[in-house]
């Protein structure tokens, strides 16, 4: 009972322990709710520093930006934001210059350039800003200068929703000049002034791939090809430029008394050729001939170069191209064989037409090299023109040599086998001469480089580096080297001129709008063989070009020396003709090559070829003025008719191939005929009688053309043939060709001029002139009689 609490004092009691474990409990849930709100904040820190890291970074990303447009802006397009800044403020005009003509080496105009302008308006525009002429005045200064109708300008004026109108186009600089100046003097604007330029050749076909040709490109003439790529530059001159400051005016006029800046356009320079285009023009008529002769449409080429100077005089090929139309259907190919589809047609035009063959085809010289060992070997001293070889076949690294004559020729001495074109003999000689050694006099003859020609796209040759002893024995007769036929007659020309290597060029010199002349600096002559081994080769090339199979009618009465080559391409076994002809003999000054790739209508020999670069010879001799002194057989030769034969079913390729063997000369009456088209004399038949060398016109239909009679009197041989055939007739000789001719039937037409009104001082008036009217034509091919002694009564 002692023990025992009061019921109060328990209440208190528990009341005192509830107050104690609640004071607990808050304190337990004081320090929770510190602990949540520590908690709490450290999120809301960490929250903002994710924020601020973002901002920071995005900041940052912006700035780079920023930064780097500054730096594309500032730095690397600094030239191209100036250039557009200052396009805002100044205006710039740009005056083209005229490209420069190019002459012949007689001062013929081969190319030159006419600027023109296309004139376009924008309507709503058109006005003076000044107020100083009206629309009416406008409209009338334009119609008068451009000849233009008033009604038609002023309906185009109306249209003011149109943005452009072409009011005008191929109009002359002169015109749109003084169309420019009233318009800029009274302030008007809405005028557009667009410049073309145009290039005008008057070369034909002739010498094409060797001009080239131009485009129009950003406002200018570029050369593409040809010479016209190669002095691009000199030729192009210098544009103009005027810069003043420009207005906020809607035609983008200049600020009133603003001065400008101006730099004034320089021409190019004109410029003129070695290249002759009579000189060309009887080229590219062989090249036609010896073409249809061969029946190819390419691969067919020549060139007539001054041994002593290296100029070129003509240069071309079958194709040819027309520098003014270069996609055009090329002269001297069969049209049968011309493909009109346009991607078709540009890969043919890359490959045939365009590109220069002499400086960038390649082919084997085959026996023409042959002059080249035996001037090695004359000037090392290996052998002389008396030492004598057994021509019979050689064993080389298994493989055998044999002459072509398969009966071999025996023994002959240097001289001999130079004339026989013996294979065996010409490896034996190189075998007197170190194979290192060859290759160094090689390199002296600019076989391993480009000849340096002004010429693009000229390529190198090609020569074994570790030649075997077969390639080396090759070598020697020209086989398994390729060059091109630049490399080869350049080369030529060294062993002629007295032993000096020269670098070919086209290009004489230029001259400037001032009329300052500069010549074109040429390589200086190297010599490379003696004088001696040179007046020796002279000799040899006589011996070689005159045997009597060789003795055609184009070199008659001429000392023109050469050498024959054949070389057959080892995967088709076809072969390429070429013959190089050097003239007069005993003062080397001309060399005539043609070479002729692979011909369909079989050749026996390289003969053809070589009477048709003599041919070529004697007509570019005849143009330079030698004198023709006609031996006993020579005129005897020349006296005798050719009787024309029987070639009724042929095609114009085997016509030309049977009358070339005549030592006559087939041509197409027109050029659309093709090679495989039958064809029939031209106002002749079968039979007749007509003089040796003469050209014959060959038809596959009838033709109406009539010409002139010309006039032979007093005229040599050879000058009547020439005549002749420009004048496209046929010639029936009589007497014996001793002096020239003295009569000849039907007489020459005869030119009558009509009287014509003349003018205060005399001059006829161009507008009223009559044509002249030829009396006494006669059908194109037929036959005119010519006497060199007088006729018997």
């Amino acid at each position: 009972m002692l023990f025992r609490k009061s019921r109060g004092q328990n209440d208190i009691t528990k009341s005192t322990q509830h107050d104690d474990r609640m004071s607990h409990v808050d304190s337990t849930v004081s320090r929770a709710k510190s602990g949540s709100s520590r908690r709490a904040g450290r999120k809301k820190t960490a929250r903002g520093v994710r924020v601020i890291r973002f901002l920071s970074l995005a900041i940052s990303l912006v700035a780079i930006v920023i930064l780097l447009n500054l730096y594309q802006i500032q730095v690397k397009k600094y030239d191209r934001y100036v250039a557009a800044g200052a396009n805002q403020q100044f205006i710039m005009q740009r005056s083209q210059p005229k490209r420069g003509d190019i002459y012949d080496s007689d001062g013929i105009l081969i190319a030159s350039s006419v600027i023109k302008y296309s004139i376009g308006i924008t309507p709503s525009n058109v006005r003076s800003i000044n107020k100083r002429v009206n629309e009416t005045e406008i409209i009338d200064f334009t119609s008068a200068t451009l000849e233009i109708p008033v009604e038609k300008m002023r309906s185009w004026l109306e249209q003011k929703e149109r943005s452009y109108i072409q009011i005008a186009k191929n109009v002359p600089e002169e015109k749109a000049e003084i169309l420019r100046s009233w318009l800029a003097k009274n302030r008007v604007g809405g005028y557009t002034f667009d410049l073309t330029s145009e290039r005008l050749y008057n070369n034909g076909d002739l010498a094409g791939q060797v001009v080239g040709f131009t485009r129009f490109e950003d406002q200018k003439l570029q050369g593409v090809a040809g010479l016209e790529a190669y002095y691009d530059t000199i030729l192009s001159g210098e544009a103009g430029y005027s810069y003043a400051r420009r207005d906020n005016y809607r035609n983008h006029g200049t600020v009133p008394f603003s001065i400008p800046t101006d730099q004034q356009k320089v021409d190019g320079a004109d410029m003129h050729l070695h290249l002759n285009l009579k000189m060309q023009e009887v080229l590219q008529h062989e090249l036609e001939q010896i073409a249809g002769v061969a029946g190819l449409n390419t691969g067919v080429m020549g060139l007539v170069m001054d041994v002593n100077t290296g100029w070129i005089y003509a240069m071309g090929q079958i194709p040819t191209m027309q520098s003014q139309y270069p996609t055009a259907v090329p002269g001297g190919i069969d049209p049968h064989y011309w493909n009109p589809d346009l991607d078709k047609m540009v890969n043919q035009l890359s490959s045939q037409v365009w590109r220069n063959a002499i400086i960038s085809d390649v082919f084997e010289p085959g026996s023409t090299m042959k002059a080249v060992t035996a001037a090695i070997a004359f000037e090392e001293a290996a052998v002389t023109e008396a030492t004598e070889f057994d021509d019979s076949p050689i064993e080389v690294m298994n493989h055998t040599i044999s002459c072509l004559l398969k009966s071999g020729h025996g023994v002959e001495s240097v001289a001999q086998a130079f004339v026989n074109s013996c294979n065996p003999v010409f490896v034996q000689i190189g075998q007197r001469i170190d194979q290192d050694l060859f290759y160094d006099y090689l390199r002296t003859y600019g076989f391993m480089d480009k000849t340096g020609i002004d010429l693009p796209a000229e390529t190198n040759t090609i020569f074994h580096d570790r030649p075997s002893k077969l390639d080396f024995a090759n070598i020697t007769f020209g086989e398994s080297v390729a060059v091109t036929p630049l490399h080869i007659a350049r080369a030529y020309a060294a062993i002629v001129n007295g032993g000096y290597l020269v670098q070919p060029s086209i290009v004489r010199e230029f001259v400037n709008p001032d009329g300052v002349t500069e010549k074109v600096a040429a390589g200086q002559p190297v010599q490379i063989i003696s004088a001696e081994t040179s007046a020796r080769m002279c000799k040899l090339l006589k011996e070689a070009g005159n045997v009597s199979y060789l003795s055609t009618f184009g070199c008659a009465g001429l000392e023109i020396g050469g050498k024959t080559s054949t070389s057959t391409d080892e995967f088709d076994q076809q072969n390429t003709y070429s013959f190089i002809a050097v003239g007069p003999n005993e003062s080397a000054d001309i060399l005539c090559m043609i070479l002729v790739k692979k011909p369909v209508n079989k050749f026996p020999s390289s003969a053809i070829v070589a009477q048709h670069t003599k041919r070529l010879m004697g007509r570019i001799m005849d143009l330079r003025g030698y004198q023709r002194d006609y031996n006993a057989n020579e005129t005897a030769k020349l006296a005798k008719n050719v009787r024309l034969p029987d070639i009724n079913g042929l095609t114009y390729s085997e016509a030309a191939f049977t009358l070339s063997e005549l030592d006559l000369y087939g041509f197409r009456a027109h050029p659309e005929m093709g090679y495989d088209d039958k064809v029939a004399y031209l106002n002749l038949t079968p039979g007749s009688e007509v003089a040796v060398g003469s050209t014959i016109w060959l038809t596959d239909g009838g033709d109406t053309t009539q010409v002139n009679v010309p006039d032979f009197s007093n005229l040599d041989y050879h000058s009547c043939i020439w005549l002749a055939e420009s004048a496209g007739v046929v010639l029936r000789t009589h007497g014996l060709p001793t002096q020239g001719v003295v009569s000849q039937s039907p007489a020459p037409s005869r030119q009558q001029i009509d009287a014509q009104e003349a003018d205060e001082v005399g001059a006829p008036q161009i507008d009223q002139a009559i044509e002249n009217q030829a009396q006494g034509k006669v059908a194109r091919g037929s036959v005119i009689d010519i006497w060199f002694e007088e006729p018997d009564e």
